[in-house]
């Protein structure tokens, strides 16, 4: 027979498990569209314009930031799922994650 305190370690155990898996998963990310700002953020980056992706993905937070909108206004996009906005103005974040975007670029060619 089982007993109880096997019992609850046995649920202790699990609830730990489940608590460290929860605060583990990656953060929401969010398309950011980089249509609207796409020569600043050239300049900025010290990149030709055409090197600017037209799409980048970045945390939730960078994306409030750069869309000027709150965490409601990311409602995830019908078709993918994902919830993307338009950028409106750069960022230190945001600029970081084109250049890393503009060296995969050129790494992969």
């Amino acid at each position: 027979m089982i007993s109880s305190r096997y019992l609850l370690r046995k649920a202790f155990i699990l609830a730990a498990v489940m608590a460290g898996t929860a605060t583990a998963q990656t953060p929401q990310m969010v398309e950011v569209s980089l249509t609207n700002i796409k020569a600043a953020i050239a300049k900025e980056v010290q990149a030709d314009v055409e090197k600017v992706p037209l799409m980048v993905k970045v945390p939730v937070e960078t994306a409030k930031e750069v869309c000027n909108l709150t965490a409601e206004g990311l409602a995830p996009q019908a078709n993918s799922g994902v919830p993307s906005c338009p950028a409106v103005r750069t960022s230190t974040a945001l600029n970081d994650v084109v250049r890393q975007e503009i060296m995969k670029a050129s790494l992969s060619r």
